[in-house]
């Protein structure tokens, strides 16, 4: 399921790029819908989420205090320092110059995250619950999202993880909804962003 609720900026934008002659079924657009898949594949995604879901957590446990955790606190540290964060902070300087991202478990929790979130528990929003749904290949999109932790208004793009053809969690990214490149590397690369490599 996809949700595309312009804003009027946005709206406005696309009209005008229209009225030149620019189409909005440009290949740069789809670019960073299909880069977000191929991140999702990405071995060392893949691995954090099988390694923290072996863990069987209690989220609601970390959720209790999250709030009050400061952002050089143990737990902050471990989930800002995992592995696939800087992947996911690549991915969005890419084409943003703000914006966060985060990695979930299928227990809701936060497995990587490019930032402190507002919530350790992000089993109840809808970027989870609805991408989990979803089959392989599949993507969720909200725009217009006004996002606390991120103190921007966001494109939000969640992305359901496999491992083994099974689903492991949930990639999500949010892009600056005024911000957001919709040219850069993908035009130089034929369409397709090139993936971080494994480490």
């Amino acid at each position: 399921m996809r949700h595309f609720a312009l804003s009027p900026y946005f709206a406005m934008l696309l009209g005008l790029l229209a009225s030149c002659g620019w189409s909005t079924e440009s290949p740069e657009v789809p670019c960073m819908l299909e880069a977000s898949k191929q991140l999702a594949e990405h071995p060392v995604l893949q691995r954090e989420l099988s390694l923290f879901n072996e863990q069987k957590i209690d989220p609601m446990l970390l959720e209790a205090k999250w709030l009050g955790l400061s952002h050089d606190s143990a737990e902050i540290l471990k989930i800002i320092n995992n592995p696939a964060s800087p992947l996911i902070q690549e991915f969005i300087t890419q084409y943003s110059i703000q914006g966060e991202g985060f990695l979930i478990g299928l227990n809701g929790g936060l497995v990587a995250a490019t930032n402190k979130t507002t919530d350790y528990f992000q089993g109840d929003e809808a970027q989870f619950t609805e991408t989990l749904k979803l089959p392989k290949g599949e993507i969720w999109v909200e725009k217009d999202v006004a996002d606390e932790s991120a103190s921007s208004l966001l494109v939000k793009i969640a992305v359901p993880v496999f491992s083994s053809s099974k689903v492991s969690g949930v990639l999500v990214i949010g892009l600056d909804e005024f911000v957001v490149d919709f040219y850069g590397d993908c035009e130089k690369s034929g369409g397709h962003l090139p993936v971080p490599p494994a480490h």
